[in-house]
């Protein structure tokens, strides 16, 4: 017969092992829809679960336009965990998405008899139908020391569907001895009229923080320690600024970022093709000033 180490006591001589428990797994899911252009739009599927709490707010500028914000319910993620967030914009509907807070992600357990778990992954899914227009403007992910985050954003945009994606990461907290690691990725796919998987658009990944090579030589982040990105696509139909957003945020705190922006730098790159996705990528010491780059105008222009 076969004694387990449980089953032996603390006498046995042998030292407890930890079971493994798996991270947590979280899938928020958030569909909009507008019956016909110019109608109110509906927030027809709003599922929390988790740390990812969906909650229903008021958009500031447009009345007829949707908004959600994100709340954290719990620290997370942690290392092992597996959070995900599904978005659907329906034709015609007009959705905006924020969050209450920054996401931190943090180290979970770690020390002697912890479980050896994979590093935490936080999935974005954006499905925007023709005429459709998604605003995700969440406030930064944060990698606080010794966590490891993967998150991958995916969006499908149908023609005529509309974009503002902003992503802000900022390595370490300001009493963090070091940052944490964030690998982030972001694919962009222009679904075919059919629906088909159709074509991609882009599809750029950094991986930032101890243990990426070269991540803070000049090649990559230099000094700096926050880094984010503002993806927008313009395409046939009304404004964006209609809706009461997109195009307005290169001018919302203009002034302001052209005086205060600090040691940040940023670029714009209109990408080839007609896909009419423009790129903006801002460095920045701080997260502040990364917002103001992303917010202000560009210092660089790449043709």
């Amino acid at each position: 017969m076969r004694t387990t180490a449980a089953e032996a006591g603390p006498d046995a001589g042998e030292a407890p092992v930890a079971a493994p428990r798996p991270g947590l797994r979280a899938h928020a899911r958030l569909r909009a829809e507008a019956a016909y252009p110019g109608a109110r739009t509906v927030l027809s599927e709003l599922v929390s679960d988790g740390p990812l709490a969906l909650r229903r707010t008021r958009h500031p500028e447009d009345p007829d336009a949707a908004q959600a914000t994100v709340v954290g319910a719990m620290a997370a993620p942690l290392t092992g965990d597996h959070l995900r967030i599904t978005v659907r914009v329906g034709p015609a509907a007009r959705l905006r998405v924020t969050s209450a807070a920054a996401t931190v992600s943090l180290p979970g357990r770690t020390g002697p008899g912890a479980p050896a778990l994979e590093p935490a992954r936080y999935e974005l899914e954006f499905h925007i139908a023709d005429g459709g227009i998604l605003e995700w403007l969440p406030e930064p992910v944060i990698a606080a020391a010794g966590s490891h985050l993967r998150q991958h954003t995916r969006v499908r945009l149908a023609p005529g569907a509309r974009l503002v994606l902003r992503e802000e990461q900022v390595l370490g907290r300001a009493t963090d001895p070091q940052p944490g690691r964030l690998a982030s990725r972001l694919t962009v796919r222009r679904t075919a009229a059919d629906g088909g998987p159709g074509r991609l658009l882009l599809d750029q990944e950094t991986d930032l923080g101890p243990g990426s090579p070269a991540w803070d030589g000049p090649a990559v982040l230099g000094p700096h320690r926050a880094l984010g990105q503002l993806l927008t696509t313009e395409s046939p139909g009304p404004p964006v600024q209609a809706a009461g957003r997109a195009g307005e945020f290169a001018a919302e705190f203009a002034a302001e970022a052209t005086a205060s922006a600090g040691s940040a730098e940023s670029a714009d790159l209109a990408l080839p093709g007609d896909c009419g996705l423009t790129l903006r990528t801002a460095l920045a010491a701080n997260g502040l000033d990364l917002r103001r780059a992303l917010s202000g105008p560009p210092h660089m222009v790449l043709l």
